[in-house]
């Protein structure tokens, strides 16, 4: 064969091969007469002009845009649920000058995050005649292809190109340059196949459309290769500033958290969080509701015996409650009672779901394979079993560093692994209370670890579900109570470990430690480890009170200890055990127990009567603060939480001057804080209450006469609960601070100091005598209702009955004869 014609034959073997080679892998092609079309999503490219995208088409994850076969049936918001956060995400889509170029709705597993962003696509697209949307990313995990990070912007920019005629030809041109663009790595990819093209478009919407990329978290391979999108696409807005708007669905799993809080996007990004989301139960409610009422309708042959509404209110709403915002939990609920297979009944299905046993486990196998999956990519697996012991207990994360024994490096490694299955929410305080950090620790409240989920709980306690990672509440209790009544043992030997530890936790940190003693419930511990703990403590105890009975060496850290170990005691002795382990375990060794246990109880009293002295001896007592801790403080036997806005209100003075009373009085007070109406929270100074000081400390009243100081602004503010309590059913907006109103009238009452008639200058008291002529009135006490009244009924009786025999008996007589009608 002559060179010339060998050569050519070669070509067109290879231009033959070459033709070829651009089907391989290729779906829905068409070949009519000369031209060659590829049906991708409902579109299409014509082989004559196309030829770049058509090589571009094969390198794209199509099954992850949202409609794509694979997806069917795709997750979808139930009609008539998530309308508020779906128009929250239309009105930024729609905003034609939103400042945020970016979206980033985040929650915890299983809150419905695809379904709203499948939601948000089929919107963008149904509307006619509208260039919003310009393409999608559904990121599943362990999925070919829709996991793979490497694919994203491929598609993305073939679903440009497909969208926006003006962007086809550029997007066509740049593949034709250099085809092995699909195959490089994602900057080379977003740069040549988006950011160039975007820059050099003429005709494109005035408009910018909006990108979709969900389930970021899911997307395979390191936490690195998540990172770098986030990173290249902040390049892309703010350096770039490429004409488009991306919508961002993930977790909140901390690397990506931190992209959006603290790294490049934290100014161009509108955040929206799933977890706090209030409308959730009552969506979720609306969802079961209308699938029990499906499942009825279709079972009528079946369900024709049994009453509507099926299932009751109770039941729905305690799907609700176990569902925490979750729909995966509902969807889960509802597949199981409407499962077709296997001729099955849906009330029997509801009655697995309502009754434990071994079917209820199976009934959320897909649930508990999601939190597996969270939990195996931790790999230390003990380790995060005790961190997660101790938030299923409500541990703070010092708590569970000092007395679980888990290195503060370990703790936050486990909680950035669990953070879409936890809820932190921080203390907030104004800057001012900052001056109080020194004493009482930094923060001055720890934040609260909640799980998001009730399931989660729920899962992690039951083994049949959880298996490995399933939890021994009992023994996590045991282990913390041990170590806290050995740590009080270490208070008692003045150890200067034991203050070192309580500098490092934090003072107002450890007594909210001591706080978890009272509400343990003592059905659920290991008696043995615990009884022999409690042996020692009092053998330590009474070794030491035998040496000095009169002093103790850290007499706050005393009192505070002791007060807690005896509200703990106390809930022992008027608790029932009958039937439990740790009962079984107390009756066979009643006789030793009941000596050990009454030893204990005295020689703590001991104890807490001598400390609570050494700290009285201490204290400064002409503060405004301490005046009215100590009006307060035979209100109860127990602590008692009091608001600073409490606080300012009835002493009638400045933050700053409580800010500077709290710096001489950190024996009386730690800090607690709870979430108020619009998720702010609120400072609260718990008080001791010191009983003992009142009833067993010679000279605690005269010590106490500098409270007299403030007689007339305690007068003034108890005048004003009287006329609100007085006035409360005329005013129906009183009607919830009425427990607080009653707290201070009553405290006023019973502090005879101020209370008392001791004189006649009580009558040329105007505000003394509104008080009294509204506490004689019997309508006044017409009107009390409710327990909170009760107390108040007791004070005034005992105040009452002080006057009648005290030495100015004929005063008060007189009185009464005066105010008579």
């Amino acid at each position: 064969m002559p060179k010339d014609e060998k050569d050519s034959t070669i070509r067109s073997y290879r231009s033959h091969m070459s033709g070829m080679q651009q089907f391989q892998g290729a779906r829905n092609v068409m070949i009519t007469g000369g031209s060659i079309r590829q049906v991708v999503e409902g579109n299409y490219y014509e082989g004559g002009r196309d030829v770049g995208l058509h090589i571009l088409g094969q390198h794209i994850a199509a099954d992850a845009i949202y409609n794509s076969a694979e997806r069917f049936p795709p997750p979808k918001c139930h009609p008539g649920t998530r309308e508020k956060i779906i128009n929250t995400i239309l009105d930024w889509v729609n905003d034609p000058t939103a400042k945020k170029r970016a979206l980033w709705l985040n929650g915890p597993a299983g809150a419905g995050k695809s379904a709203i962003a499948h939601s948000i696509a089929v919107i963008l697209e149904e509307i006619p005649g509208d260039s919003k949307y310009a393409g999608s990313f559904f990121f599943t995990k362990d999925a070919v292809g829709r996991g793979d990070g490497t694919k994203l912007f491929s598609t993305i920019a073939y679903q440009l190109a497909l969208e926006f005629p003006s962007l086809r030809v550029l997007i066509d041109t740049a593949m034709l340059d250099n085809p092995t663009l699909p195959t490089k790595s994602i900057d080379v990819q977003l740069r040549y196949l988006i950011i160039e093209p975007l820059l050099r478009v003429t005709d494109w919407p005035a408009h910018s459309p909006t990108i979709i990329i969900d389930g970021l978290d899911e997307c395979a391979g390191s936490k690195r290769m998540q990172s770098e999108i986030l990173s290249l696409l902040s390049k892309a807005l703010i350096e770039h500033n490429i004409p488009l708007r991306f919508l961002i669905v993930s977790r909140p799993e901390y690397w990506i958290s931190d992209s959006f809080e603290i790294g490049p996007l934290v100014d161009i990004t509108k955040p929206v969080c799933l977890r706090d989301n209030k409308d959730a139960d009552v969506d979720i409610e609306k969802y079961l509701r209308e699938g029990f009422d499906k499942i009825y309708e279709e079972n009528i042959p079946i369900m024709s015996s049994t009453p509507r509404p099926w299932p009751s209110y109770h039941i729905i709403w305690r799907f609700v409650h176990s569902a925490s915002g979750q729909f995966v939990y509902a969807s889960t609920v509802l597949e199981f009672v409407g499962a077709s297979s296997n001729f099955c009944d849906p009330r029997e299905q509801l009655r697995i779901l309502t009754t434990a046993g071994p079917h209820h486990a199976s009934a959320f196998s897909d649930l508990d394979k999601l939190y597996a999956t969270i939990l195996s990519s931790y790999p230390r697996p003990n380790t995060m079993k005790c961190v997660l012991g101790g938030l299923l207990l409500g541990f703070s994360e010092k708590t569970i560093q000092e007395f679980l024994g888990v290195d503060s490096g370990e703790v936050q490694l486990v909680l950035r692994a669990l953070s879409s299955l936890i809820r932190i929410s921080k203390a907030e305080y104004s800057e001012e209370f900052r001056a109080l950090e020194p004493i009482f620790g930094s923060p001055l409240v720890e934040a609260r670890i909640e799980f998001c989920h009730l399931s989660f709980k729920e899962f992690l306690l039951d083994e049949s579900r959880s298996g490995e990672y399933a939890l021994d509440k009992s023994t996590i209790m045991t282990e913390f109570i041990c170590a806290m009544l050995k740590f009080g043992v270490s208070i008692l030997q003045d150890s200067p470990q034991a203050e070192r530890t309580i500098i490092r936790i934090g003072l107002s940190a450890y007594r909210m430690m001591l706080s978890r003693l009272v509400n343990v419930s003592w059905f659920e511990l290991d008696a043995g480890p615990l009884v022999d703990s409690l042996e020692k403590l009092c053998k330590s105890f009474h070794t030491i009170f035998a040496r000095n009975p009169l002093h103790v060496a850290q007499p706050s850290h005393m009192y505070w200890f002791t007060d807690a170990v005896l509200d703990f005691l106390a809930r022992l002795q008027s608790a029932s055990f009958e039937g439990t382990i740790f009962g079984n375990y107390i009756h066979r060794h009643r006789h030793r127990h009941r000596h050990l246990f009454q030893s204990l109880l005295d020689v703590l009293k001991v104890a807490q009567t001598t400390s609570a002295e050494q700290m009285m001896h201490q204290l400064p007592k002409n503060s405004a603060t301490f005046a009215y801790i100590a009006l307060h403080s035979d209100e109860s036997p127990f602590s008692i939480t009091h608001s600073i806005d409490e606080i300012l209100a009835s002493m009638n003075i400045g933050l700053d001057t409580i800010i500077s009373d709290l710096q001489h009085l950190p024996d009386l007070v730690y800090f607690d804080f709870y979430p108020g109406s619009g998720g702010y929270f609120y400072i609260h100074i718990v008080c001791p209450v010191c009983p003992v000081v009142h009833h067993q400390v010679q000279g605690y009243y005269q010590e106490n006469q500098h409270v007299g100081a403030w007689g007339n602004r305690i007068v003034r503010f108890s005048a004003q609960c009287y006329n609100r309590i007085f006035h409360s059913n005329d005013d129906h907006s009183l009607v919830k601070d009425q427990r607080k109103l009653m707290r201070t009238a009553d405290c006023f009452l019973r502090y005879s100091r101020i209370s008392d008639i001791h004189s006649k200058e009580y009558f040329e008291d105007p505000k003394k005598m509104e008080i009294f002529n509204i506490i004689i009135d019997t309508s006044f006490w017409d009107r009390l209702r409710g327990k909170s009244s009760v107390k108040l009924v007791l004070g005034a009786l005992g105040w009452f009955n002080r006057q009648m025999v005290s030495a100015n008996i004929v005063i008060f007589r007189s009185l009464i004869y005066h105010c008579r009608p």
